[in-house]
């Protein structure tokens, strides 16, 4: 009995053991799992796009060892830091802005340049953007804005079109910072992920054209710096201007009876600039503004009104051809930003060779190659070319003599351009 009762304490004692070898490697397993799990979960972190809010504070502030803040703030007089005053080569937007006197009165050490971001005690980080996609409407922006946010390292505004460096009528019209002057920079940044080691962008496409651009250049410049990177589509001039009448025809060409007739008006009012001026092209009939001054200096003493009275504001035809006027506009803002800081691209990569122009973009940037972008189609591209063959062959020919040394100018300039097609 006590042989059998010896007996059946070793086979329990070996069934016991076999038992905790194979609790032990079970255990051992399931701890492997879930380092496995955790360092998969790390890495989707790590890859994650910042997240947009105010809560996306992740950036260590030990990177903040610059002592320049935005170059807007030499021009700002120190007594205009504690109450009103300024520099009139200051830019509008931020000479009344207490937002931007308060970021200009940190100490040096508050504000990165590298990144473009400001730590305040009081309130946080707060980030600006580095670079802007300044236009041109109808030339494939708001395709190029999705293709950007696909890109992991880019964090994009909450609000695709703040409109910031526009007019503040613009804004208030689109419902944008419909703030008032001294809230607008705070509301501005709050668009922005704060991230300090991203990209951070936004889009208005009307920033590179219209007749506030000289001041929106001057301005970016004076917030963001002169490095900061830009990027402008241009699309064939005279396709960019059918997409602009159709898009914006019922707010802002209903008097036209048709596209002929309104880009013939618009025509009529750059052609009559040119004259007054003898006849060639100059840079004062770009923007409206200009082509006021003209008419008046040309009626000085005699029927001034009646010279005015097609520079109306009721009368919008001219943005057909103003925002085709990309030579023009690039001398702009090139002529607030370092040489480098500006990317053209032709939209018609887009539909072509989206993937093409996607890397130029990336490489502007010192951005790292993305290969997982989803490609769109549809009315976010810009459609082939049918403008030209809507209207009548004379005004075609009109309007591609007109636009013919502004392209050449732009293939000067940056290696795009269109021949004339009839």
């Amino acid at each position: 009995m006590v042989g059998r009762a010896t007996a059946d304490t070793l086979v329990g004692d070996d069934v016991f053991r076999r038992w905790l070898r194979g609790r032990r490697l079970t255990l051992a397993l399931i701890s492997s799992a879930c380092v496995l799990i955790g360092l998969l979960r790390l890495q989707r972190l790590t890859h994650r796009r910042p997240p947009i809010g105010p809560s996306a504070v992740s950036t260590p502030l030990s990177i903040f060892k610059a002592t320049r803040t935005p170059p807007g703030c030499g021009l700002l007089p120190p007594r205009a830091l504690g109450g009103d005053g300024g520099n009139l080569q200051l830019s509008e937007l931020l000479r009344s802005d207490s937002f931007f006197k308060e970021i200009c009165a940190l100490p040096g050490d508050s504000f990165n340049v590298s990144s473009g971001c400001v730590y305040m005690k009081a309130r946080g980080l707060f980030c600006l953007p580095t670079f802007l996609l300044i236009g041109i409407t109808k030339a494939g922006t708001t395709a190029f804005f999705r293709y950007m946010a696909q890109h992991p390292r880019i964090a994009l505004s909450s609000l695709k079109e703040p409109a910031y460096f526009g007019s503040y009528q613009e804004a208030a019209a689109l419902k944008r910072l419909d703030s008032t002057s001294d809230e607008r920079l705070l509301r501005y940044v709050s668009l922005f992920p704060r991230c300090a080691d991203c990209q951070r962008g936004e889009a208005t496409p009307s920033y590179a054209w219209r007749d506030y651009a000289p001041a929106a250049a001057r301005g970016a410049a004076q917030l963001l710096g002169p490095t900061t990177r830009l990027l402008m589509l241009v699309r064939e001039p005279l396709e960019r201007a059918g997409s602009h009448f159709r898009y914006f025809r019922t707010k802002r060409y209903r008097d036209a009876a048709n596209f002929s007739e309104a880009l013939s008006i618009a025509l009529d009012e750059f052609e009559l600039c040119a004259r007054q001026l003898g006849g060639d092209w100059h840079a004062r009939c770009t923007y409206r503004p200009g082509r006021r001054a003209v008419a008046a200096e040309s009626g000085a003493g005699s029927g001034l009104p009646a010279r005015l009275a097609h520079l109306a504001q009721r009368h919008k035809e001219y943005e057909l051809v103003q925002a085709g006027l990309y030579a023009e506009h690039l001398s702009t803002w090139r002529s607030h930003f370092d040489h480098g800081a500006m990317l053209v691209l032709d939209s018609s990569q887009l539909l072509s060779k989206p993937l093409e122009a996607l890397r130029a973009f990336e490489a502007h940037l010192r951005l790292p190659r993305f290969a997982s972008y989803h490609f769109i189609g549809g009315r976010t591209i810009p459609e082939i070319a049918t403008a030209r063959y809507q209207l009548e062959v004379p005004l075609v020919r009109r309007a591609d003599r007109f636009f013919e040394p502004h392209n050449v100018r732009l293939r000067m300039l940056t290696g795009i351009g269109w021949d004339m097609k009839v």
